[in-house]
């Protein structure tokens, strides 16, 4: 049987190697998804997504394009979930922490853009099997319970609380706001 040991002993070395060793959180993190999973489908979402950047100078942007995506070539540090030169979109279906992951500093010019999403996209969503199981509902709005239930249905008992346990601490690690102090290793790791 599977023991809440491991889990424990895994997410140690996770903390204790995110400034310095990361071929131990790479695998260590690796690991964990693949022995447990994590909920990972393509949805279709109606409601806004939501996007916020901090203004490059002290005048406002002056066209959309500069709302989007930064460009490739115009990325120069690390990410939550980006690599130097990757460009992402980075959406929140909620305003609040679209402005919260930018950081801005008071004085700063912010813009708050919104989106339509039109076609089906990719979708890993972290600690709502936990939330489920724990509140009986999910937090992003296109999760099916139906389908949280066929995700664990094979488990028992004991790995079921193992897979909800993984999910909160994964989610943890992805929304860590100290992420930053060791260059976004783990949650850079976490998003692959």
């Amino acid at each position: 049987s599977i023991q809440l040991l491991p889990i424990h002993r895994q997410l140690e070395l996770i903390r204790g190697a995110q400034f310095s060793i990361p071929q131990v959180v790479q695998s260590s993190l690796r690991e964990l998804i693949q022995h447990y999973g994590v909920i990972d489908y393509t949805t279709r979402y109606e409601g806004p997504i939501y996007r916020a950047r901090v203004s490059e100078g002290p005048m406002p942007f002056k066209n959309i394009e500069e709302l989007g995506a930064i460009p490739s070539k115009k990325v120069n540090r690390r990410g939550r979930c980006n690599d130097i030169g990757e460009s992402i979109f980075y959406g929140c279906y909620r305003h609040d922490p679209a402005l919260s992951e930018i950081e801005a500093k008071i004085g700063q010019r912010v813009h708050i853009s919104e989106y339509k999403i039109n076609s089906p996209f990719r979708i890993i969503v972290l600690g709502d099997m936990y939330s489920f199981n724990r509140c009986g509902n999910a937090t992003f709005p296109t999760i099916d319970p139906v389908m949280l239930h066929k995700m664990t249905a094979h488990l028992t008992d004991e790995q079921k609380v193992m897979a909800y346990h993984l999910d909160a601490q994964l989610a943890r690690i992805l929304g860590d706001p100290n992420a930053r102090s060791s260059n976004y290793l783990t949650t850079l790791t976490l998003s692959r």
